[in-house]
C-alpha cells in the first residue's frame, strides 16, 4: 500500500472513529441512571398525554392529547382524523391523594380542533399551545379561569380568544407569558412539520431533515411576540436563542429566564432586558444537567426551577421507533426519568443541578411542577400523572 493510501485510510478511520465516539456520547449509549426515591412517587392512571401542567392555586390544569397517535399515527391515522384532545383539572383530595376531571371548553368553536402542548397562566388566563394543523393551523387558546363550578368542581374555563402564530405546524413548544400582551414561545424542531403531520409517506423528506438539524444545525429560537388589542399577533425570533432545539422556559417573575436545550442537555440562564420598546435577552450562563430536559416549572414558594428530564436519548428513539411502528408506547423499565431542580441563587454562579426523583414507572416524564405537598409529574405519550411526596 502507497504511503497516500496508508494516509487516506488512517484519516478514514479516525474520522469514522470520531463520529462513532460522538453518536455514543449523543445516545448515552454507557450512560447508566439510577434510580432516585422511585418509592414516594406514585403513579394514577387516567389521563392520556398530560404534556405540560400549570399549578393554579393549587389546583393542577394539564392538557390531554393521544400525541402518539397525532404524530406517530402516520399513513393508517390521517392527521384530520385524530380525536381532540382536553384540559384536566387535578384536584387534591388530601395532602397525600389527587382526583382528577375533564374540564368543558366552554364557547371553544366547534369548527377548530383542539391538541394541547405548552401552557402558561398569566394571571387569571390559561394560555394553550394548540397544533391544530389543517383546522385551525398554530395558535394560542386563551381561556378565562373561573371558580368555581359545582358541575365541574372548583375551576371552569371560558374560551375568551385565539392568537394566531406563524403557521409552522407542531414546531412550538412551550410558552411563557411575560405580560398582557408579551408572550416568549419556544421552537423545539426545524424544520416544522407539514399540514399533513409528520411521520407518513409524504412527510419522509422532511422527517429525514428534521433529525439532521436535530443534531448538528442550529435552527430554533424562542420567539418574542406581542399582541394588539385585536389580539393579532407578530412575532420575532431572538437571535441569541438560537439551538438545535429549545424546548421548557420558565422565569423567576422578575427578570431571570431559564430554556432547555435537551440536545446539549443544559439549561442556559437569561437576563430579560427592554430594547426600544420590546423584551430582548442578555446570556448569563450555562447549566449543564446531564439529562434531556423537556419543561421548566417555577415554584415562587421554593424559588426553585423544576426540570422533568429523562435519562438516554437513546431509550427516547426506542420509544419513538415503538410509536411509529405499533401506534402505542407500553411501559419500559429501562426508561428511566424523573425531576431535576435548580434552585435560584443571589449569585448565579452557585446554581446548580440536583436530582430529587428518578422513576421507571412514568415513560418518557415531560414536566414536574411543585405543589404545597407534593411535585406532579406527566408525560406526553402515556396515559397517567406521577404523584411524588417530599
Amino acid at each position: 500500500m502507497s504511503k497516500g493510501c496508508l494516509f487516506f485510510c488512517s484519516l478514514f478511520i479516525l474520522g469514522f472513529s470520531f463520529v462513532t465516539y460522538q453518536l455514543i456520547l449523543f445516545i448515552d449509549l454507557l450512560k447508566e441512571n439510577p434510580l432516585v426515591q422511585p418509592e414516594k412517587c406514585t403513579l394514577v392512571r387516567g389521563i392520556m398525554g398530560p404534556e405540560d401542567i400549570v399549578n393554579w392555586h393549587g389546583i393542577g390544569l394539564t392538557g390531554s392529547d393521544d400525541r402518539v397517535k397525532l404524530w406517530y399515527g402516520g399513513d393508517k391515522t390521517p392527521i384530520e382524523q385524530v380525536p381532540n384532545g382536553a384540559i384536566y383539572a387535578i384536584y387534591p383530595s388530601n395532602e397525600t391523594q389527587i382526583s382528577f376531571k375533564q374540564l368543558k371548553l366552554h364557547n371553544f368553536p366547534e369548527e377548530i380542533a383542539f391538541h394541547p402542548h405548552g401552557m402558561a397562566l398569566y394571571p387569571h388566563k390559561l394560555y394553550v399551545i394548540n397544533h391544530a394543523y389543517s383546522k385551525g393551523g398554530e395558535r394560542i387558546e386563551v381561556f378565562d379561569t373561573e371558580c368555581c363550578d359545582g358541575s365541574e368542581g372548583q375551576v371552569k374555563l371560558i374560551y375568551n380568544h385565539s392568537l394566531i402564530l406563524p403557521q409552522r405546524f407542531g414546531a412550538f413548544n412551550d410558552i411563557l407569558t411575560i405580560s398582557e400582551n408579551e408572550i416568549l414561545i419556544t421552537e423545539w424542531i426545524s424544520p416544522p412539520h407539514s399540514v399533513k403531520g409528520t411521520h407518513n409517506s409524504e412527510t419522509i423528506w422532511l422527517d429525514l431533515q428534521r433529525v439532521f438539524n436535530l443534531i448538528f444545525v442550529k435552527k430554533t429560537h424562542v420567539n418574542y411576540c406581542k399582541s394588539n388589542e385585536k389580539h393579532e399577533l407578530t412575532c420575532k425570533e431572538l437571535e441569541i436563542t438560537a439551538h438545535q432545539s429549545n424546548n421548557g422556559i420558565a422565569y423567576d417573575r422578575k427578570d431571570l429566564l431559564i430554556v432547555a436545550k435537551p440536545t446539549e442537555k443544559k439549561v442556559v440562564l437569561y437576563r430579560i432586558v427592554e430594547k426600544n420598546g420590546d423584551k430582548d435577552l442578555v446570556y448569563l450562563r450555562d447549566i449543564v444537567v446531564n439529562f434531556v430536559i423537556d419543561n421548566i416549572d417555577y415554584d415562587p414558594d421554593t424559588n426553585t426551577f423544576y426540570l422533568g428530564v429523562f435519562g438516554r436519548t437513546l431509550d427516547f428513539l426506542i420509544a419513538e421507533y415503538e410509536m411509529w411502528t405499533t401506534g402505542e408506547l407500553t411501559s419500559n423499565d429501562a426508561m428511566k426519568s424523573g425531576v431535576v431542580a435548580i434552585k435560584i441563587e443571589e449569585n448565579i454562579d452557585n446554581m446548580k443541578p440536583e436530582v430529587l426523583y428518578f422513576q421507571k414507572e412514568l415513560n418518557g416524564v415531560s414536566v414536574a411542577t411543585k405543589f404545597k405537598d407534593y411535585i406532579l409529574m406527566g408525560s406526553p405519550f402515556v396515559d397517567g400523572i406521577s404523584v411524588c411526596l417530599p
